[in-house]
């Protein structure tokens, strides 16, 4: 398996104040934790859209009993999964610093249209968007 180098994301963080070894290692975490974080949000899309084809094939009332009994999730946390399925595309989501809650939020059918688009557009510039963020 081969792993790809992190790409580098802007911070306010202050490695100058750490002894060059600390700085070395918090950097590395820092960009694999991004790296995962990426990787998260094209694993919330893929278990989205596997939650909608067993909807449909189990219909509502037996949906949110499996829900119960497989994962002990409510119906909102699945809607959530579902929501970023339906917004987003594989290819917007697999390489993008989004975290999972900034992923609920847009992908909400309440979120605007532009707000979600300016919020992928930032992400596809490096910027990360996280919840706090995601009041553009």
């Amino acid at each position: 398996m081969t792993t790809s180098v992190p790409a580098p994301v802007s911070s306010s963080f202050d490695y100058t104040a750490l002894d060059i070894d600390t700085a070395s290692f918090v950097r590395q975490q820092t960009g694999e934790i991004h790296e995962l974080v990426r990787r998260s949000a094209q694993d919330i899309f893929e278990i989205g859209q596997k939650l909608i084809q067993v909807k449909e094939k189990l219909g509502h009332g037996n949906f949110r009993n499996w829900l119960i009994a497989e994962f002990d999730w409510n119906e909102r946390t699945a809607q959530n999964f579902m929501n970023v399925a339906r917004q987003f595309k594989s290819e917007t989501v697999a390489h993008l610093p989004l975290a999972a809650t900034a992923l609920y939020i847009l992908s909400a059918p309440s979120t605007p249209a532009e707000i979600r688009e300016e919020a992928i557009a930032r992400a596809q510039g490096g910027e990360p968007i996280t919840k706090k963020k995601r009041r553009l």
